[in-house]
């Protein structure tokens, strides 16, 4: 997203100047995830992605985010997808920032359903 400022200049000459300035939004610094099959999305802020620096390391972050869904389940068994397309281990995180409509899907074991309590 971006907007721009418009500046004319009449100068007494009668030349007229026109400084045009774009100023561009960053893109959001959270990522977003939801267990697959969960209309709900939950992001990851920097606090929570303090350290991290590939999807190996993301697994340990969504863990404790996620902790009340996903239980106590080991980070080996936790799986990363974007789309359809698994993500690699050493993927860095700087490519996965995301807004909540194209959040990340969490699988465990492949299973769809986390739990149920």
């Amino acid at each position: 997203m971006f907007s721009y400022v418009l500046i004319l200049s009449n100068h007494a000459n009668g030349i007229l100047t026109l400084y045009l300035t774009f100023i561009v939004q960053a893109p959001s610094r959270r990522i977003w995830v939801r267990i697959c099959d969960e209309n709900q999305a939950i992001s990851l802020s920097q606090k929570h992605l303090e350290g991290v620096e590939l999807v190996d390391d993301l697994k340990g972050a969504i863990k404790e985010r996620l902790k009340s869904s996903l239980g106590d389940v080991s980070e080996e068994r936790i799986t990363i997808y974007r789309g359809e397309t698994i993500l690699e281990e050493d993927t860095p995180i700087s490519e996965l920032y995301n807004t909540k409509d194209d959040a990340l899907e969490i699988a465990v074991d492949g299973k769809h359903s986390i739990r149920t309590d």
